[in-house]
């Protein structure tokens, strides 16, 4: 049986292509230079440039076959090869230090923008992303915190362009299936990865303040609930299409949540929740999304110690005892939001309040935390790091591209017996757990496990609305 169908076998992504001179040229060109950075460099440090040099080429020479690696190996750091084979399976704090995907991504990336005059006229239509890019870009240039907002602008680029480049280069169904193969694919080497952490001593396993045991994964708990709310999404929206209803991918529905609820990201969960109830309403089928959620939200309350306990620290009925009249603050405070509430406040007061218009800069709110609590750190909701980077003028573009992009998703329509029906659910059910996942959490950060894959199914539903029109056969 088959959990999506007609994605068997693995797609030839370089079918009837052929190398441009320049690309031979740049290829001799590599293997001299990576001759002598071979005599210059450790071999771990060789290892690490060789591999970001290698994808930035692939990005340039086939997009579509980098979106296929960048699929297959989402769940995967390339960092795990700059240092010692002990660094393959550990955590930071949730977050993997994953910067040479990034630095390839943007040499590749802008190369590829000049060299593919498409590509780059492409770009230019979407005014309302390239005018929010520009204004991150800009704060760069008062930032206090000018490598950590680097970073973050290339962990905000690296979905948007990979929107561009599903829209630009699938174009037919076989395409299609290519690219949600490799989903699988990572999926199933993010597992094997987990079995390797096991089998060399690693825990899959965290112990939170509260002393509360969670499942990280190869990755950390909050990352491993966003990469596997996109597959269970992924697996639900499929497997409940009108009329070709499939078991076994509902049961890795099934799975993937249980997976969520074990990670103990109470985020993570909401995500999920509206996420599949945002599904069921695409699908005119409010009421059975309802129904789902509250008899998940029952299950989770049994067996998820997310709800034995409100914030890991405090009993749910700590509840009965809060002071609505203490404020804002104090009523954070009281609910204990696992430290989020003294963050909230201090960016808030801090940075938000003494530049409101245009913020500190881009990654200023994460060099501020930093140096404040002794360790990497981030404010925990994107909208209040918008607000403090690049203020009202940042925020407010950014939320105007999230309205822009919800529009479009609302908007798109696909028929009921197409079989690609189900990418249109998934991309709006994705998106509103993106949402959700924005409020209290860094999703912004989670660009290799969750906002690039969000970027590709929305960049297939584009595509797939697309072919339809062209040949006639929907909107």
């Amino acid at each position: 049986m088959r959990i999506l169908e007609g994605i068997d076998p693995v797609p030839s992504m370089a079918r009837g292509w052929t190398a441009p001179a320049w690309a031979v040229r740049f290829a001799v060109g590599l293997l001299a230079s990576s001759v002598l950075l071979l005599l210059l460099l450790p071999p771990h440090l060789f290892v690490a440039a060789g591999l970001a040099v290698a994808i930035a080429f692939i990005l340039i020479v086939h997009p579509r076959a980098y979106l296929a690696l960048y699929l297959a190996t989402g769940g995967l750091s390339l960092a795990i090869f700059a240092s010692e084979p002990g660094e393959l399976l550990k955590s930071d704090s949730g977050v993997q230090p994953d910067s040479l995907r990034l630095l390839a991504f943007a040499a590749g990336g802008v190369l590829l923008l000049f060299l593919r005059p498409r590509l780059l006229l492409l770009v230019s239509r979407h005014r309302l992303g390239l005018t929010f890019v520009a204004a991150l870009a800009v704060s760069l240039l008062y930032t206090s915190g000018i490598v950590e907002g680097i970073l973050l602008f290339l962990k905000i680029c690296l979905p948007l362009l990979t929107y561009v480049l599903v829209i630009s280069e699938v174009h037919t169904e076989f395409q299609i299936r290519g690219l949600l193969h490799a989903c699988l694919i990572g999926l199933a080497s993010t597992s094997l990865l987990a079995v390797m952490g096991v089998a060399t001593g690693g825990s899959l396993f965290i112990l939170d303040a509260g002393g509360i045991s969670r499942f990280q994964g190869p990755m950390g708990p909050n990352s491993m609930a966003f990469y596997c709310t996109c597959f269970s999404l992924l697996f639900y929206s499929y497997g409940t299409r009108p009329a070709r209803k499939s078991w076994l991918a509902i049961f890795g529905a099934v799975v993937m949540s249980a997976v969520v609820a074990s990670t103990g990201a109470r985020v993570g969960i909401a995500g999920l929740l509206l996420g599949i109830l945002a599904i069921e309403w695409a699908r005119e089928q409010t009421g059975r999304g309802c129904l789902i959620t509250a008899a998940a939200l029952i299950a989770v309350a049994v067996l998820s110690p997310v709800f034995q306990r409100f914030a890991y620290s405090r009993d749910i009925r700590d509840l009965a005892g809060l002071d609505v009249g203490a404020g804002f603050w104090g009523i954070l405070g009281a609910v204990d939001t696992s430290g989020r509430d003294t963050v909230w406040r201090r960016v808030w007061e801090d940075l938000v309040i003494t530049s409101p218009v245009v913020g500190h800069g881009l990654g200023s709110s994460d060099h501020y935390l930093a140096d404040l609590l002794g360790g990497l750190m981030a404010p925990h909701s994107e909208l209040l790091r918008l607000l403090a980077d690049t203020g009202v003028v940042g925020a407010a573009l950014g939320a105007a591209l999230a309205a822009q992009v919800g529009t479009n998703l609302l908007k798109s329509h696909l028929p009921r017996d197409d079989p690609y029906e189900f990418l249109r659910p998934l991309a709006i059910g994705s998106f509103a757990a993106f949402i959700v996942f924005s409020m209290t959490d860094n999703a912004l950060g989670c660009y290799a496990v969750f906002t690039g894959y969000l970027a590709t199914f929305v960049g297939l539903l584009r595509a797939r609305v697309n072919q339809l029109s062209d040949s006639g056969d929907g909107i």
